[in-house]
């Protein structure tokens, strides 16, 4: 298996990792899910969940273009997000992902939108006392740590 094979299986594994954290899913998707959204996205398509399984193993290689832009619908990137030989835009498309959910909670969210709005502008020492105490706050509440790069207030 050569090396954009294996960059291949691997993106796509990340991709649904990213995907399912990004939209609260506990359990990652199978393949057999993500072989019956497929179908809804494009019913000509020939995926099965078998056939999934081998490409992301790197057992199969050089899916079609059709099925590559069905996974990229179904996944909200970009059939480039598969096909760039960068793989650091490959990683922001990943962030970029699983920010989503966080700037929908930013955008429906008006307490949120609240503290946000009285944050921005403040250094990171003025932040830091604020970062202090809403730490605090969620834990008297049982809420999760947040981590410093903020990635598992997505899972709240």
């Amino acid at each position: 298996m050569g090396e954009a094979d294996q960059r291949f299986a691997d993106r796509l594994n990340q991709l649904i990792a990213a995907h399912g954290r990004a939209h609260g899913r506990t359990k990652s998707w199978t393949n057999a899910e993500i072989a019956e959204r497929l179908k809804e996205i494009n019913p000509e398509l020939k995926a099965g969940a078998a056939y999934l399984s081998a490409l992301r193993t790197g057992k199969k290689r050089n899916p079609n273009i059709e099925l590559l832009t069905a996974l990229a619908d179904l996944f909200d990137v970009t059939t480039d997000y598969f096909l760039t030989s960068d793989d650091r835009r490959a990683q922001d498309t990943l962030h970029q992902l699983t920010q989503l959910p966080l700037l929908s909670k930013l955008r429906k969210d008006l307490g949120v939108r609240k503290v946000a709005a009285r944050a921005d502008g403040l250094t990171p020492e003025q932040l830091g006392p604020i970062i202090a105490v809403l730490d605090q706050l969620r834990a008297a509440n049982k809420l999760p740590p947040v981590t410093e790069d903020g990635e598992s207030s997505l899972t709240d």
